[in-house]
């Protein structure tokens, strides 16, 4: 650009003196009495960096309808750069894509034009082009840290955590005093399950400032992990005060409230919302199923369980598409019964299976684990237990099927499995962990460090019921290849000792004698006085706090109930 006004106006623009680069630019247009390109672009950018897209678009649009003469690549990429950036912002993004391809064509190792096609299909949901458009910017310019900001978004939203981690990491080599990098990479840290380094990250965040509903409701949802249920619920009361309406928020604090224990002020916060916003959204409604469900609230429990159907994906809860679900009515046509969710849950409400086939012929649609459980452990009349492939009239969720048959009463609590194991006497099954992919596995189970004192009870045999995971070398490690097996090794126990996890609806679906070590506040399954199982004894956790705290006294009580359950070990 040898054109001293344009030059000057280019400089002033460069410097961040946008009112005096947007009169060298508008004299230049007036002295000539034409658009000129490179006078029209400094015009289009000053708009666009003081937020006034749509004239940015007005403006270039306007250049490209007219006769002008030739311009470089450069400047004409430079062009259809800043229009894609416009049109972005004005939430045209299929115009933004079209606009910055061109962009690329002209200038191809121009990173920011690479960066605006990678924006523009990260916008179009095309999360796969557009971390290749990213990938390319970042090789051209590695040192400019947004870049890898918006190619660690895209990252994420492709489903490569790992990836878009590494990248946040390089933002913030780049950028250590970033706020909103820290808030983003906690946040992903946060999804990928590294608590610890989650927290670190958030904290870095506020610290600095970052003080966003977003980060605040991060930071409450890490909290809740780590078990610091207090302080979650303090990070959500303080992200619902800047978002009132915000209902994910909210249901993120009743959760916390509910699992802190804290039943009233979980049950008010839905009644408050409701009443404020004039419903519930479908996961809270959902919510409220367990509140009502604790309470032997049978009726409105059953059926606000049934929201669950609004918010989870179809293939999961009406995997048969264009049938119709089962109402409870009894006949001769076959109906598809499908388990979802965890194995626990499908366990738990296998006690329902034969009220079903009292009605109706049913089709299984089960996992193979779980149907090997049910043949072999179950009771059932094989006329009425079809084979799983042919038609059927309806289909229903084994979780649905207290609702289909509008049950107004308490479950029974009698066994309902029978594996034909013998009972072995002074042998106790432990169960010290769930899965750990569950988002808050680490409040409901138990460091293996902790269990320690279980050994020096004399003359009992621990059998480990873990499936994955290291054993200590002072319980017995037995086959559990299967679920089945696993459900056989519980009935040779006189006593099963269980966090709240498969293990333990196993053990009280066969009437094992099962000691529940329950998180603190616990799950509405397990709330007296409605028990789902018999001969359930309940070790509550004391506070809502991270394992290390929350259960030495628990354990320090199993020691002392073991040695009084097993009196005649201390003489072996």
């Amino acid at each position: 650009m040898e054109d001293s006004p344009l030059h000057e106006a280019l400089s002033a623009l460069q410097a961040g003196h946008f009112t005096e680069a947007e009169r060298r630019a508008r004299d230049v247009i007036t002295q000539r009495d034409a658009m000129v390109p490179e006078a029209v672009h400094i015009l289009a950018s000053i708009a666009l960096l003081r937020g006034q897209s749509a004239t940015a678009v007005a403006l270039l649009g306007r250049l490209m309808q007219q006769p002008q003469a030739p311009c470089s690549d450069a400047l004409n990429g430079r062009i259809h750069q800043t229009l894609g950036r416009a049109l972005l912002a004005e939430n045209q993004p299929e115009a933004a894509r079209a606009a910055c391809s061109i962009a690329v064509l002209l200038c191809p190792e121009e990173a920011a034009s690479q960066a605006g096609l990678g924006e523009a299909y990260l916008a179009l949901g095309n999360a796969g082009k557009a971390v290749r458009s990213l990938k390319r910017a970042v090789r051209l310019a590695p040192q400019q840290g947004a870049l890898w900001g918006l190619l660690a978004q895209a990252q994420q939203k492709r489903g490569a955590l790992g990836e878009a981690l590494r990248s946040w990491e390089r933002l913030l080599e780049l950028a250590p005093k970033d706020r909103a990098a820290w808030a983003n990479y906690g946040g992903a840290l946060f999804t990928s399950g590294q608590w610890d380094k989650a927290n670190f990250a958030l904290k870095e965040a506020l610290d600095q400032g970052c003080y966003t509903a977003e980060t605040l409701n991060n930071m409450g949802l890490v909290q809740s992990a780590l078990g610091y249920m207090d302080k979650a619920c303090d990070y959500f009361q303080k992200a619902q005060h800047q978002l009132p309406s915000d209902a994910a928020i909210m249901m993120n604090w009743n959760a916390a409230l509910y699992d802190k224990g804290d039943r009233a002020a979980a049950c008010a916060l839905l009644d408050h919302f409701e009443k404020e916003y004039g419903t519930l959204p479908a996961k809270a409604q959902f919510n409220r199923a367990a509140l009502f469900l604790e309470k032997g609230q049978w009726r409105e429990g059953w059926q606000a369980f049934e929201k669950r159907r609004d918010f989870l994906p179809l293939q999961l809860t009406r995997p048969l598409p264009h049938c119709p679900l089962w109402e409870g009515e009894a006949g001769e046509e076959p109906i598809a019964l499908y388990a979802e969710q965890g194995l626990g849950d499908a366990v738990q409400f296998l006690r329902f299976l034969p009220d079903v086939i009292k009605r109706r012929p049913v089709r299984l649609q089960f996992p193979q684990p779980l149907m090997d459980l049910v043949e072999q452990c179950f009771a059932l009349p094989q006329e009425r237990l079809l084979s799983s492939e042919g038609l059927v009239i309806a289909q229903q969720s084994l979780l649905s099927v207290p609702y289909a048959l509008g049950m107004k009463n308490p479950p029974s609590s009698s066994p309902y499995l029978s594996t034909g194991s013998e009972e072995e006497a002074c042998v106790v099954g432990l169960c010290w962990a769930g899965n750990a992919s569950y988002r808050f596995n680490r409040r409901r189970s138990i460091p293996v460090a902790l269990l320690e004192p279980l050994r020096h009870v004399k003359g009992v045999r621990f059998l480990s019921l873990q499936q994955n995971g290291d054993v200590p070398e002072w319980m017995e490690r037995v086959p559990l290849s299967s679920l089945t097996e696993l459900a056989e090794t519980i009935g040779r126990c006189s006593l099963v000792v269980s966090v709240d996890t498969l293990v333990a609806h196993l053990a009280g679906a066969q009437g094992r004698p099962l000691w529940l070590l329950n998180r603190y506040g616990g799950d509405w399954r397990w709330k007296r006085p409605h028990d789902w199982y018999e001969n359930v004894r309940i070790f509550q956790a004391d506070k809502a706090a991270p394992p290390y705290e929350a259960w030495p006294s628990v354990i320090e009580r199993l020691v002392v109930a073991l040695k009084k359950r097993f009196p005649d070990s201390e003489r072996i």
